[in-house]
């Protein structure tokens, strides 16, 4: 929850957020099987297995529900900074790089987006 803060993940998110709150291990599973559901539903010719890459997680509030913002990046990719405590962001990077929200109540994905190439 602090991290999400600090990270200016508002800058990220397409709505208001109210504020943050830290997933549990449990939460992050939950996104993990409704993404592999979701990129084999629509995305399947578009991102690689979930395998292929580390993910970032933030917790946050919006109009009094909980939200988690997925961050997705290729392991392949050696980043200085340490990617366990900060967000990562590149411009373009195509399918190396995508991003989810997913609904806490509705257990679902509610938006994804993959980077473009550069």
């Amino acid at each position: 929850a602090e991290n999400s803060e600090k990270q200016r993940l508002d800058l990220f998110v397409d709505m208001p957020i109210d504020s943050y709150w830290t997933p549990t291990q449990a939460d992050i599973d939950m996104v993990f099987t409704t993404t592999v559901k979701y990129i084999q539903a629509t995305e399947a010719d578009n991102i690689r297995p979930l395998s292929d890459y580390k993910h970032q997680h933030f917790g946050f509030v919006s109009d009094g529900k909980q939200y988690i913002y997925n961050n997705y990046f290729c392991e392949s990719f050696n980043f200085d900074t340490e990617w366990y405590s900060n967000l990562i962001s590149v411009d373009d990077g195509g399918n190396c790089f995508f991003q989810s929200i997913f609904d806490v109540a509705e257990q679902e994905i509610i938006s994804l987006s993959i980077n473009g190439e550069g």
